[in-house]
């Protein structure tokens, strides 16, 4: 399978088609290349065939429900690369933020730094305010949308939910991110 080009571009604008119009289960996922918090570039591309991927998008670095998610994700990191899933958390904070959020919380794996705001708006939940809005999106190995959980109320149940999904037992799309 040929590796999915990366999207870039550079005049993004800052609203976005509510998920269940723009993307929906079984849709290629928008391929993206972004900087994680030690400089390096990570793209979808790069666990395509290998891994299937857990992408979450959250509002602010500085928000304390963030943290807590952030937190919970890694918390649950193991159940999910037990299931061969690849986690990723996404905003549009810059790089700088993010280093600083990965240490207060301690995080564990992939945080990217989405400053041109293309990835959370081709993806559906940039806010008209010009951050993301709280969804999680399950990317099979071959790089479809496996699930969709728009307007993530994340916890315990989120979690299993994803599991279910990367286990192949579910399928799951909800309506449109709240504005």
């Amino acid at each position: 399978m040929d590796p999915l080009p990366p999207i870039f571009p550079t005049d993004a604008p800052l609203t976005a088609a509510p998920v269940s119009a723009h993307l929906k289960v079984g849709d290629r996922a928008p391929a993206f290349t972004l900087k994680c918090t030690d400089g390096r570039l990570i793209s979808l591309a790069d666990f395509a065939g290998q891994k299937q991927v857990v992408l979450f998008f959250y509002s602010k670095d500085s928000s304390p429900d963030d943290a807590a998610d952030a937190r919970m994700f890694r918390d649950a990191l193991e159940r999910i690369t037990g299931v061969n899933g690849e986690l990723i958390g996404l905003s549009v904070d810059d790089i700088y933020e993010h280093r600083k959020f990965v240490k207060q919380n301690q995080i564990n794996y992939y945080i990217l730094s989405d400053t041109t705001k293309s990835v959370t708006n081709a993806y559906g939940v940039l806010k008209k305010e010009g951050y993301g809005s709280r969804a999680t999106f399950v990317v099979d190995k071959q790089g479809l949308l496996k699930a969709i959980f728009p307007n993530a109320q994340h916890g315990e149940s989120h979690i299993e939910e994803i599991i279910k999904s990367l286990k192949g037992q579910s399928n799951f799309s909800a309506g449109p991110p709240k504005p």
